[in-house]
């Protein structure tokens, strides 16, 4: 048996099928955490997300087996240091599954409580009512001597006269030609 008797032949539409249909999977997944969350919650595997805030404010987020929690003193042990897991007020659910936030080098979780006055986006777009902003990041600007409006008013006048002339020259242009040059009609 020769190596070409087992190639399969698609055509086209089923190639582009293949594509959209992988593309859909893995966008998919994607949006649901990632293969290893998705394969958990298929499988029924119990997890939990850590997400630690590096000294250098970068951010590592790490899925990690629900087993490794210890239930006695609610704790694991990740990269070499020992962190407790929150209660109520330290734990968000991310993706069906608990989520802790750390300092590296902190076992505490960060608490996710925001204290204070909550602040509504009506408040926010407020202060930028003002256009002191725009009027001074516009300093030392040149404007341009054609607005863009313009410009394209322009544009479309120019284009109504080309396929004017166009038309003109196509119906209208033998017949001039003839009145002028006696020999060029037929």
């Amino acid at each position: 048996m020769r190596f070409r008797d087992l190639a399969i032949e698609i055509d086209a539409t089923t190639f582009y099928a293949i594509v959209f249909l992988l593309v859909f999977v893995m966008t998919t997944i994607n949006k649901q955490g990632g293969v290893k969350i998705v394969s958990w919650r298929v499988r029924g595997k119990r997890g939990c997300l850590i997400t630690m805030i590096e000294p250098d404010k970068k951010v590592l987020r790490k899925p990690l087996p629900m087993k490794m929690v210890h239930n006695s003193t609610p704790r694991f042990t990740f990269d070499g240091g020992e962190y407790f897991t929150g209660g109520p007020d330290e734990t968000a659910y991310a993706f069906g599954m608990p989520n802790w936030v750390y300092m590296r080098g902190d076992s505490r979780p960060l608490k996710l409580q925001h204290t204070g006055e909550l602040m509504s986006a009506s408040k926010i777009h407020a202060a930028f009512n003002d256009d002191a902003i725009e009027r001074f990041n516009g300093l030392k600007q040149k404007k341009s001597a054609f607005n863009a409006k313009t410009l394209t008013y322009l544009m479309i006048f120019v284009l109504i006269i080309s396929a004017a002339s166009a038309m003109y020259s196509y119906y209208y242009g033998l017949n001039v030609n003839c009145a002028l040059h006696t020999r060029a009609c037929p």
